[in-house]
């Protein structure tokens, strides 16, 4: 985001913040630390503090739309940070849905369900502004995502803060993981993506 000539990767830190670091493979690991904290305060400041800011305003009713558009972009950047990619694949229903499987595998326990997440909720949500096929979104129902049935047809029913804490915990484990050194390939992959992010 340019901010006052400035082109600004996070809340804090700016895009030559990282790029001064002159981050390898091979740089000591105050190094790796500094450029984790970068990546934690774009997380953090982007997605993470306003879905637990609107969650804890208790409007959900009302604002549980716009948190779960957070929640799909947000799934979508962890995605790229994952694979070290610059944007989603052309098979983005393919790669995405495989995420969810992959890091959520107690929720997304079918290709069906995850492939229904990723057309009726992220599409749904982010190429027409609303929910598509009967799938609906809802608050506090102890499930994060789950079938339903209804008028002949299956759709799906996810729950907004559900569906933010898991994503929530998935980032945490993931920035300990590329605490690491012993993590190359995460590491890697991380790497290449913040280099896409600052290229851009």
């Amino acid at each position: 985001m340019e901010y006052m000539g400035e082109i600004f990767i996070s809340p804090r830190y700016k895009k030559e913040d990282f790029i001064n670091l002159n981050l390898t493979m091979t740089s000591n690991q105050e190094d790796w630390i500094k450029a984790i904290d970068i990546f934690e305060d774009r997380i953090r400041g982007r997605y993470l503090n306003i879905i637990d800011r609107i969650i804890g305003d208790g409007f959900l009713m009302i604002d549980g739309f716009a948190v779960m558009a957070l929640n799909c972009l947000l799934i979508e950047t962890l995605l790229q940070f994952k694979n070290g990619w610059d944007e989603t694949r052309k098979s983005n229903s393919y790669e995405y849905s495989r995420f969810l499987m992959e890091e959520f595998p107690h929720i997304f326990t079918s290709n069906n369900l995850a492939r229904k997440f990723y057309g009726d909720i992220r599409c749904g949500i982010l190429h027409s502004a609303q929910t598509k096929n009967g799938s609906q979104l809802t608050i506090n129902k102890g499930y994060v995502a789950e079938f339903i049935y209804t008028n002949m047809r299956t759709s799906i029913s996810v729950d907004v803060v559900g569906v933010s804490m898991v994503i929530k915990d998935y980032f945490l484990r993931y920035v300990e993981k590329i605490k690491q050194s012993n993590n190359g390939y995460e590491r890697h992959c991380f790497l290449e993506k913040m280099k896409f992010l600052c290229k851009h």
